[in-house]
């Protein structure tokens, strides 16, 4: 029996729980119902300036700019599960956690198979780095390439090089997932391009891939 339009109506209209307790993601500073607080962090690039308070957004919003699955919001450093986990993978979470911490050092790259936590290690980055004030979304290598490709097709703002730039002079951090060797020889020259700069002006630069280190090196 199809449902009814009232029926649909009414259950996209029900109240949802979508303030969920987010406790373990954010730092929330009471904004007083203004929904904006004041950034107070030595050396952070908006210390002084009105920010969207964290602890005013919801799950969905949270997930939507960080590009974090609904189903990976649990994804975070306190979680990580150290009593299972290979030795390598523990010590590749506590690199990430200090990166998050510090963005020292500025570069980091995780390499391994499908399935050994990277992406994990990659969303609990983007979810602490929320805590300390940054926006720094979970960029797959396919999402920047297909950004710069429209860019190439469209007569609008910004251009091919405008999106190239803004991915390598941003100095908020820069997480990548996914980031592969097999690309087009144009799109590796977008990211020599990218990354290139990122890494000569040490600007904070997370990485994952299935690129074994020596065929990085080759590159």
């Amino acid at each position: 029996m199809a449902e009814s339009l009232a029926s649909i109506y009414g259950r996209l209209m029900r109240p949802r729980n979508t303030q969920a307790d987010l406790s373990d993601l954010v730092e929330c500073a009471t904004c007083g119902g203004r929904s904006w607080v004041i950034l107070r962090q030595d050396k952070h690039p908006l210390d002084g300036q009105w920010i969207r308070c964290p602890g005013c957004t919801t799950t969905e919003e949270i997930s939507e700019r960080l590009h974090v699955p609904m189903e990976r919001m649990s994804s975070t450093f306190k979680n990580f599960d150290t009593a299972t986990t290979a030795p390598v993978v523990t010590a590749a979470a506590s690199i990430m956690r200090q990166w998050s911490d510090t963005l020292s050092p500025p570069w980091v790259v995780l390499c391994g198979p499908v399935g050994s936590g990277k992406s994990y290690l990659m969303y609990a980055a983007a979810l602490r780095l929320l805590q300390r004030g940054y926006s720094a979304p979970v960029h797959t290598s396919a999402r920047i390439i297909g950004h710069i490709q429209r860019a190439i097709n469209s007569d609008t703002w910004p251009n091919m090089d405008e999106v190239i730039v803004s991915y390598a002079q941003q100095t908020w951090p820069l997480i990548i997932d996914e980031w592969g060797l097999k690309e087009s020889s144009a799109a590796m020259a977008w990211w020599e391009r990218i990354l290139g700069h990122r890494y000569e002006a040490a600007l904070p630069t997370a990485i994952c891939t299935n690129a074994l280190p020596e065929d990085i090196e080759r590159l």
